[in-house]
């Protein structure tokens, strides 16, 4: 909670209001909710809302700082929370539908902690139609201190157990620091206004911030920075890797769930992609989704014999990640589940076998940290990969041998990974995917209105040969300026979108399916140019002297009906390639082909798309 929400003179300066004040606030429901979003910087929508609770103009309280004094001095603040979440719950049905967007309901030690929280909360979240406890954020203020802090861990422990999800408040202003954080594991850190205001004139701050953004990649925990009132603020903490905040440069508090402005939205989302670009042209800060490979997950009520019978499926599979819904459990190597498989305990779930004590990263953590993490492992984890979810979606593995490599390399991925384009990469398209998929499922609703198509360059090789790698650099960052330019900001107005650069010449672009016809449609001649501009440059001036280079586009429309994760659609596009290369020896090398899934097999640049 930031110190301008309530700007009166504290409790202790004054008498107050009585006990019989309190008692009718109580009883006539006097409190009004206010909800404030959270703000992601990558998408620039509001991923959460934390619910504040105000006395109603008709109490005897003036503020909110005035109201929780006086009920923790009367002894009534179980009766208090407890009727404000009671109100702010009530609303909750009124959440926005778009994202599933999460509920932070503020809750003190002293009131987590009471034997009778969990099954009250239980009852209150019931009353809710549509409402899981994977939609709740508790939040703990660090203000506030508890003598038990073994009730506290316990009690928050069963609430994990539940689905809820904790949050640790005012990180940064707080007693009791570190060992609270060692003792909850908190899903969520949420810096205190303290750290946030004016960090951008504090070199100490930064210094600070940056720990806490290591420690939370490292350890699978999302930061919020709070109270971010300039544009300043939220520029240095998005170029810090801060990828959530709130604040009154974004919303104020308010009655309902208001979203977020137009144009904070596009400032922050662009300011993001920059920074994205920065951080992988620095080999020290080359991100770990960048070496990000497929994953097969398995829910942890699975029978083993059927895991190890997917496994036999997918030769290419080393192993399988284990979730509990999305909560993730653990990873089980291959060997491992095929062993079990053949044993007495092949009828047993999955997850009862799974060994514990394996953590997930998140993409945006460098190789730096992912080297750090398994230098302290034990010798039963060492072997096994890195597990890298993005918010609660696993995205995919990073196995030992890949991470060793990079790190072999200098810590680049790959010659034409992020750092080439500044554009997301294998491991940004997955979350993309994963994320519209779980918004249709929240909304309970098809959305056939995405395409998605991959677009590389044919004959590459050949490009290289002739005109050298600078220049095949070169085309590639020219090719994902055309597709920016052709379809990923048309599409962005319109709806969600996403250009991703998959590696070497490969690129994945998603958008409303119109949007992104019309831009694959004046792609061609726009690459043409661009490779003839390409070829003066280099001295290959004669048209006889051209690399015969071409594009190639495969097409899925309706793509959220066809895919149940990311791995179908790679699947699709693997099948899309086998025909594009059959039509090769009949399309001139200099001409694209593009080939549109369970349309038509092919249909030059222009055309109309087939009925």
């Amino acid at each position: 909670m930031t110190p301008n929400e309530d700007q009166l003179l504290p409790w202790s300066r004054t008498a107050g209001p009585s006990r019989e004040a309190l008692t009718r606030l109580l009883r006539d429901r006097l409190i009004a909710p206010l909800y404030q979003p959270i703000v992601c910087h990558e998408t620039g929508a509001a991923i959460g809302y934390e619910a504040f609770t105000r006395p109603g103009p008709e109490s005897a309280f003036d503020s909110a700082v005035q109201l929780f004094d006086a009920a923790e001095s009367l002894g009534l603040l179980w009766e208090l929370e407890d009727a404000a979440r009671e109100m702010q719950l009530a609303q909750a049905g009124a959440l926005p539908t778009e994202n599933a967007p999460l509920l932070f309901l503020n809750v003190t030690p002293t009131v987590i902690a009471d034997a009778r929280f969990v099954d009250r909360l239980e009852q209150q979240v019931a009353r809710v139609p549509g409402l899981s406890p994977s939609r709740l954020v508790l939040e703990i203020t660090e203000r506030a201190e508890h003598g038990s802090v073994e009730r506290l861990a316990a009690r928050v422990a069963e609430l994990k157990a539940l689905g809820y999800q904790i949050a640790v408040d005012d990180v940064g202003a707080g007693v009791s620091g570190l060992n609270r954080l060692m003792l909850l594991r908190p899903h969520w850190l949420k810096l205190d206004y303290q750290l946030t205001h004016r960090l951008d004139e504090d070199r100490y701050k930064q210094n600070l911030l940056h720990f806490l953004v290591h420690f939370a990649n490292l350890s699978g925990v999302r930061l919020i920075a709070e109270g971010v009132e300039r544009r300043e603020e939220l520029a240095t903490l998005i170029d810090s890797g801060v990828r959530h905040s709130q604040g009154y440069l974004l919303a104020r508090p308010s009655p309902g769930f208001s979203p977020v402005q137009d144009d904070n939205a596009a400032w922050m989302r662009d300011r993001w992609n920059t920074a994205v670009m920065h951080r992988g042209a620095d080999p020290r800060r080359a991100e770990l989704g960048t070496l990000c490979q497929p994953a097969m997950c398995a829910q942890a009520s699975a029978p083993t014999t059927d895991v190890a019978a997917d496994l036999l499926r997918d030769a290419t599979m080393m192993g399988v990640v284990v979730l509990d819904g999305r909560r993730f459990v653990g990873w089980c190597g291959r060997h491992m589940v095929l062993e079990m498989a053949r044993g007495p305990r092949s009828a047993m779930p999955i997850g009862l076998l799974t060994p514990p004590g394996v953590t997930t990263l998140s993409p945006t953590a460098t190789l730096g940290e992912a080297l750090s993490l398994v230098s302290v492992r034990n010798e039963e984890e060492l072997a096994s990969p890195l597990v890298v979810a993005h918010e609660d979606t696993v995205v995919g593995i990073v196995p030992l041998r890949a991470l060793v490599s990079a790190a072999a390399q200098g810590t680049r991925p790959s010659n034409h990974g992020m750092p080439l384009t500044g554009l997301p990469g294998r491991a940004g398209a997955d979350r993309f995917i994963a994320e519209q998929l779980a918004k249709v499922a929240g909304r309970g609703e098809s959305r056939a209105d995405l395409t998605a198509a991959f677009v590389d360059i044919r004959g590459f090789d050949d490009l290289n040969t002739t005109l050298g790698y600078e220049a095949g650099d070169r085309l590639i960052r020219l090719l994902a300026d055309n597709l920016r330019a052709l379809v990923l900001e048309p599409a962005a107005r319109a709806s969600d979108a996403m250009l991703a650069h998959l590696g070497g010449d490969r690129f994945l672009v998603i958008g409303p399916g119109p949007i992104v016809d019309r831009g694959l449609a004046g792609l061609g001649s726009a690459f043409g140019e661009t490779l003839r501009r390409l070829c003066a440059e280099a001295g290959s001036k004669s048209k006889s002297a051209l690399p015969t280079t071409g594009l190639r586009v495969l097409e899925i429309p309706q793509v959220l009906t066809r895919a149940s994760g990311p791995r179908d659609l790679h699947r699709v596009e693997a099948q899309l390639r086998q025909r594009s290369r059959r039509l090769e020896p009949q399309t001139p090398s200099s001409e694209p082909i593009r080939v549109v899934d369970q349309r038509t097999t092919a249909r030059r640049f222009g055309e109309a798309p087939a009925a």
